[in-house]
């Protein structure tokens, strides 16, 4: 996914984020790749909002710590973005869980 990339190198950079989804979607637009189809990409604060809490596991995965608040407030639904680890540090531990599960022997 187009948004769950732009997030993963947008946390890797040291980035954090804390305020509307309306506000990210403003500032990852501003990178937004190239897409041959519009509609991989979210066209309003509901649409990432969702993406971000479907994406939410994976990143976590990758060190990157996701958070949707579900009632919105008066200026709209706040979320939180930040890495929980450098890239590299999150590269090893999704290594790990897969070699772990990978374990033949049981």
């Amino acid at each position: 996914s187009p948004v769950a990339a732009a997030l993963v190198d947008f946390a890797q950079c040291g980035h954090t984020y804390g305020g509307t989804v309306k506000g990210l979607l403003e500032l990852l637009s501003e990178k937004r790749p190239d897409l041959e189809r519009e509609d991989y990409w979210p066209r309003s604060p509901k649409g990432l909002g969702d993406a971000l809490r479907r994406f939410a596991p994976a990143l976590r995965q990758l060190g990157i710590e996701v958070h949707v608040e579900q009632k919105p407030r008066r200026d709209g639904v706040h979320c939180t973005i930040g890495s929980v680890c450098s890239g590299e540090t999150a590269g090893k531990q999704v290594h790990e869980v897969h070699k772990f599960t990978d374990v033949e022997e049981i």
